[in-house]
Order: structure tokens, then C-alpha cells, then sequence
């Protein structure tokens, strides 16, 4: 079966090491400083604790986030589950806090919530407020150009057969 991995990005946890270690250093000068020492530690922990553990875990955790083959898509970050194609009726990319997401519009009875209790459904209305759906990969810490690849998830939408899929994805680039 013909697939595409795609995984995160290593330059953009090389960002996120270099301003945690910004951080921690600002942290550690303000314990040699004047000022009380526990603003000192908030720093230290929070803008560079956290974030190194987040890094490390990130490096560690080689699988791959978005898989993609003639079946369907899958984002193994939200959920183990593929997404068919024929359930899929749109994409588009939708931005918050200039972090590019890329929603995939499902048929209502594909959607995860359409089985669910009232609070699953309420919170999938509150995320589609917002310009969401259920269906929602993140595009931030991949490093991939996003128009390219909503174009590539359309033209799978659009393509009917299986044999269309596959030759999309031996053509593509994104691999």
C-alpha cells in the first residue's frame, strides 16, 4: 500500500529548545539579581522545564503524525482512527494564532460526536463556532507548505477511484 508519513518538523523543536533556553537564562540571572528568588524559579521551571521536556519528548517520538494513503488520512496526535475519503466532503485551512489547522469536513454521520451525549455534541458546536470541525490536524510544528497540501487533500476528495488515489500519491511531492 502506497502512503505518505508525514512527520514534525526538527527545525521548528530547534526553535522551541533555543527560546527555552533563552528563558531559563533569563531565569538564572534573575536569581543572581536583586529581585526575590522565586520569580527567578517560576522562570526557570516554567519557560524552561516544561518546554525542554516537551523538546526531548517530541525528538524521542519519531512515528509519523499524518498518514496519508488511498484509504483515507489519519492524524495519530487526535485520533488512531482513518478517515475515508468518501466521508470526507471538504477541507480547508483555518488559522488561530497564526498556526495553520487544516479541517476536514465529514458527513454528520461520520462525525465522532454523532453518537456521543450531549456535552461531546455541545463542544463540537462550540469548535465549529470557531471555525473548526471535528476533524481538525494541526500543520503547526510540521514543516510543509499548507495551499500545496489542501490542494493534494482536495484532489484526493475529488478523485473516485482508488487507482486515481494511488497514482496522486505516487506523483506527489510531499513525500
Amino acid at each position: 500500500m502506497n502512503e505518505i508519513k508525514i512527520y514534525n518538523s526538527l527545525s521548528r523543536l530547534d526553535k522551541l529548545i533555543a527560546l527555552a533556553t533563552l528563558c531559563t537564562l533569563l531565569g538564572l540571572f534573575l536569581l543572581f539579581s536583586d529581585r526575590p528568588s522565586w520569580v527567578g524559579w517560576l522562570i526557570v521551571i516554567s519557560m524552561g522545564g516544561f518546554p525542554y521536556a516537551l523538546v526531548i519528548y517530541h525528538y524521542l517520538d519519531r512515528r509519523p503524525v499524518i498518514i496519508i494513503n488511498e484509504i483515507g488520512v489519519c492524524d495519530y496526535r487526535s485520533s488512531k482512527k482513518v478517515v475515508n475519503w468518501e466521508a470526507i466532503s471538504d477541507a480547508y485551512i483555518t488559522y488561530l494564532y497564526d498556526k495553520p489547522y487544516l479541517a476536514l469536513a465529514v458527513q454528520k454521520e461520520f462525525e465522532s460526536s454523532y453518537n456521543k451525549g450531549k456535552f461531546q455534541k455541545t463542544y463540537a458546536e462550540f469548535n465549529k463556532s470557531f471555525g473548526f470541525e471535528e476533524m481538525t490536524f494541526g500543520l503547526g510544528m510540521i514543516d510543509i507548505n499548507e495551499e500545496e497540501f489542501l490542494s493534494f487533500i482536495l484532489s484526493m476528495i475529488k478523485a473516485k477511484q482508488k487507482t486515481q488515489r494511488q497514482s496522486l500519491l505516487e506523483s506527489t511531492s510531499f513525500k
